[in-house]
C-alpha cells in the first residue's frame, strides 16, 4: 500500500519492492483504488474504492509518501500515521519516505505503537528511506528476517543528523557551482532539497554555523529568482519594449505527483515574482512553447522563460536569444 498518490511511493513500491501494483490511498480521502504503477496518472473513473482500514490490512508494506505542499507539517504527519497504525497487525512494516528533523521519526514511532498496541521492532518493521538519501542516511528497525531492501542501520536518530548533513551538503555544493563557479543551474534544480531548510534550526538548535548556512541558502533562492528577472527584463528591453509592457511565457512542467512539492511552490513564487515587474505572465507547457516558436506565435515584447534544463535543451536555437531565456542566473 502506498499512502499517498506520489512519484516517490510509487518509485519505492516499483524499484525496491518490486512490486508491478498497489493499493494508492489518497491521504485527504482516505480511500485507496488498486492501481498498475506504470500507470498512475490515469484515473479510472470505474475502479472500486477501498477503505483505509481494508488497505492497510490487506498489505505487507505500507509506504509512507503524502503529499506536502512544499513544507513539512509534522502534526499532519502524526494524525495521518495514528489513523494508519489502528489497523496495522503483526510482521507489516511501516516505511516511512517523509524527511523528519532529530527525533521526529521516534516520535513518530510512539504514535504507530500507541494506535496499533503493537512494538517497533519486534512486532513491526519501520523504515526511514527520505529522498536522495545515501545507505547511511537510511535506517530500518526490525529484528525479523531481514529483506535486500532493507537498511543496515538501526539508529534512527543519527540516519535522521546523516540525511540533513548530506542535504545541506548537497544544496552547498549548488551555492557554490552558481555564485562562486558560475555554472548554469536551471530553478528547477536549485530547489531541490530546499524545504529540508524548514527544519534545519531544529537539529542544529546549538549550532550556529549550520544555522547561519540554512539561512543564507534560503536567502539564495531569492537572490536566485532575482536574477532570472534580470535576464527576462534585459531580454524584453533588447526587444525594444518596455518591460512593464512586457509578456513572459514560463516554460516549467512540474511533476504532480511529486511529494516534496518543492519545484511547485517555487514555479508559484516566481510566477508571483514576475506578475510584479511584467504585465502578462503564463505558464505553458513545453509543446506549446515550441509551437509558438514554430509558426512565429511570440509577439514583440515576449520572453520564453525555461526552468528546465530539459526544456532549454528541446528548445534552444529554434528562436532569437532575447526570446529563450534560460531561467539560470548569467553563466
Amino acid at each position: 500500500m502506498v499512502f499517498g498518490r506520489t512519484s516517490q511511493g510509487v518509485s519505492f513500491a516499483r524499484e525496491l519492492l518490486k512490486k508491478t501494483e498497489a493499493t494508492i490511498v489518497d491521504e485527504n480521502l482516505r480511500m485507496g483504488t488498486v492501481k498498475a504503477l506504470d500507470d498512475l496518472l490515469k484515473q479510472d473513473e470505474l475502479a472500486e474504492l477501498l477503505p483505509l482500514s481494508f488497505s492497510v490490512e490487506k498489505s505487507k508494506y505500507i509506504i509512507y509518501s503524502p503529499r506536502l505542499h512544499g513544507s513539512i507539517n509534522v502534526n499532519d504527519l502524526m494524525i495521518h500515521a495514528r489513523a494508519i497504525a489502528q489497523n496495522m497487525g503483526h510482521g507489516q512494516h511501516f516505511i516511512n519516505l517523509v524527511p523528519l528533523p532529530r527525533g521526529r521519526n521516534l516520535q513518530l514511532i510512539e504514535v504507530i505503537e500507541a494506535s496499533s498496541g503493537l512494538k517497533a521492532g519486534k512486532d513491526i518493521g519501520y523504515h526511514y528511506f527520505p529522498p536522495w538519501s545515501r545507505r547511511t542516511d537510511r535506517a530500518s528497525i526490525w529484528d525479523g528476517k531481514r529483506e535486500p531492501w532493507m537498511a543496515q542501520a538501526q539508529d534512527i536518530e543519527r540516519s535522521e543528523m546523516e540525511y540533513i548533513i548530506n542535504i545541506l551538503s548537497i544544496l552547498t555544493e549548488r551555492f557554490r557551482d552558481v555564485w562562486l563557479e558560475h555554472k548554469q543551474v536551471f530553478i528547477s534544480e536549485y530547489v531541490k532539497g530546499s524545504a529540508m531548510l524548514d527544519f534545519v534550526d531544529e537539529n542544529f538548535s546549538r549550532l550556529q554555523v549550520y544555522q547561519g548556512l540554512s539561512s543564507l541558502l534560503v536567502k539564495s533562492i531569492n537572490e536566485f529568482i532575482a536574477a532570472i528577472i534580470e535576464r527576462v527584463r534585459a531580454a524584453i528591453k533588447a526587444q525594444g519594449v518596455r518591460p512593464a509592457k512586457g509578456t513572459v511565457n514560463l516554460v516549467w512542467e512540474v511533476d504532480d505527483l511529486d511529494m516534496l512539492g518543492e519545484e511547485e511552490k517555487a514555479r508559484h513564487a516566481l510566477v508571483r515574482k514576475l506578475s510584479d515587474e511584467f504585465r502578462r505572465v503564463e505558464v505553458v507547457k513545453q509543446s506549446e512553447a515550441e509551437n509558438f516558436l514554430l509558426n512565429s506565435q511570440f509577439q514583440k515584447g515576449s520572453a520564453l522563460l525555461l526552468c528546465t534544463r530539459n526544456d532549454f535543451e528541446a528548445l534552444k536555437g529554434k528562436g532569437p536569444d532575447n526570446v529563450l531565456v534560460p531561467a539560470a542566473p548569467p553563466s
